[in-house]
């Protein structure tokens, strides 16, 4: 048996002590063995025919993206058969130095029977990554414009028509017109591709700007922590953003959160963004010199005055918010000891926010120094007691992002201790009811 993993369509009779509602998997490479529910599992089973033969010896492979699932041979009558996971796959036939995809939902049993393209009529996806990155993307409709185009262009059945979908995953910073896609989807956080159709006729080959029909691009998403999510395009000289319907449209997208995948239809290429707002778990901790109460914390988003949380009675060595979308915030720590006492600070949400301790200073203190980057708090007019903030690196907060947990490290902390090392010292006021 080939390393790797092996789907093996054996009823439960034929294995001792298990359950007649599961089917089981071997994982060659290291023994594992997985038990899945019998309804994850489905069947797909059809007939390759060419010229209203069925079609013998024919390799039929089903893909998710980059990956190869798995694949059979057809026998004398042409017939295929997968047992496999439920999910969305391309089945590609190859015979007769050709290639075809076609696209095949799998939520239930399916039999898609599949009649080959007159002459050499090619259709193909291929997903660039990085070795050893999967990419379940599949795609539709691309044996129909191969066949379209040789219908259109009157194209002799003795010359080759290929069309290629070309999909790669890019960082924001490697993707053309990534500025203005991020100018457009503010603060979405973005995955970005590239993709291009190339048709080749005869050996001569150009890329596509547009398909004379409405691809199916479908893409999976990690569904954990990740909502409002939506498309975006750069075509010509502008963003494009997608319109959610269930129109299959050129322009339009739908979310399937069922099963974690996103549908696309679009007949123009070039750039592509999936957009969405990550919502994290924000744990931070605040020391209010020698107070020992609880404080009110509320968090305020500065783009969006209807994003705010608030929590009351707060024991402040130990403030946690959940599901607090990425963006900008401020964070407001108010509490009574003899006097209301507040602090405002800033606070980003996303990847890189940190866990800051606040400590006010005794009355009478001496003034701080003035902020060296002023961006990083909040700084009101009153000057009559402050708050030092200093950099203490090696401070660390736990944060979640999508199912992970991540550490990130500390860049402000605030402290009632002077400084005489020399670090970046920043001041803030403390507030009170009775300031003028």
């Amino acid at each position: 048996i080939t390393a790797g993993e092996t789907y093996m369509g054996l009823k439960a009779e034929q294995f001792t002590n298990n359950n007649d509602n599961f089917i089981v998997a071997f994982e060659v490479t290291d023994g594992h063995l997985e038990i899945l529910p019998e309804d994850a599992w489905v069947t797909l089973n059809g007939v390759i025919q060419a010229n209203n033969h069925p079609v013998e010896s024919a390799d039929v492979v089903l893909m998710k993206g980059n990956q190869k699932v798995d694949f059979v041979t057809t026998a004398a009558d042409g017939a295929y058969r997968f047992i496999v996971p439920t999910g969305v796959y391309n089945v590609v036939v190859k015979y007769d130095n050709r290639t075809e995809t076609t696209i095949v939902m799998l939520f239930k049993d399916e039999e898609k029977n599949i009649v080959l393209s007159d002459g050499k009529t090619e259709s193909k996806l291929e997903v660039v990554t990085e070795e050893g990155e999967e990419i379940g993307i599949a795609v539709g409709g691309l044996d129909e414009e191969a066949r379209a185009i040789r219908e259109a262009e009157q194209i002799d059945d003795s010359k080759d028509v290929s069309v290629v979908m070309i999909v790669e995953p890019k960082e924001e910073e490697d993707a053309a017109k990534a500025d203005e896609i991020l100018e457009q989807a503010e603060d979405k956080s973005l995955k970005f591709f590239e993709i291009k159709v190339e048709k080749t006729v005869d050996q001569e080959k150009t890329t596509l700007d547009e398909t004379s029909h409405v691809l199916e691009i479908v893409i999976p998403y990690a569904k954990t922590n990740k909502r409002g999510l939506i498309v975006y395009s750069y075509h010509g000289n502008a963003v494009r953003t997608f319109v959610e319907s269930e129109t299959k449209e050129d322009g339009t997208f739908r979310v399937d959160k069922e099963n974690g995948l996103i549908y696309v239809y679009a007949n123009k290429f070039s750039t592509y963004a999936i957009g969405y707002t990550p919502y994290y778990s924000v744990k931070t901790s605040l020391t209010l010199g020698s107070y020992q109460g609880t404080a009110t914390v509320t968090l305020q988003n500065r783009s969006d005055e209807k994003i705010a949380f608030m929590k009351e009675n707060v024991d402040t060595s130990a403030i946690e918010f959940e599901d607090v979308p990425k963006g900008q915030y401020t964070m407001t720590i108010t509490w009574t000891d003899g006097k209301t006492n507040t602090i405002t600070m800033p606070l980003t949400v996303g990847p890189k926010t940190v866990e800051k301790k606040a400590e006010p200073e005794e009355e009478g203190a001496e003034e701080a120094p003035e902020p060296s980057n002023a961006a990083d708090v909040v700084v009101a007019e009153e000057e009559e007691s402050v708050v030092v903030v200093t950099i203490e690196e090696e401070e660390t907060v736990t944060i979640t992002d999508s199912g992970f947990d991540v550490s990130v490290p500390v860049d402000v902390a605030f402290t009632n201790e002077e400084q005489e090392t020399g670090e970046d010292v920043r001041s803030l006021p403390r507030k009170r009811d009775d300031d003028k």
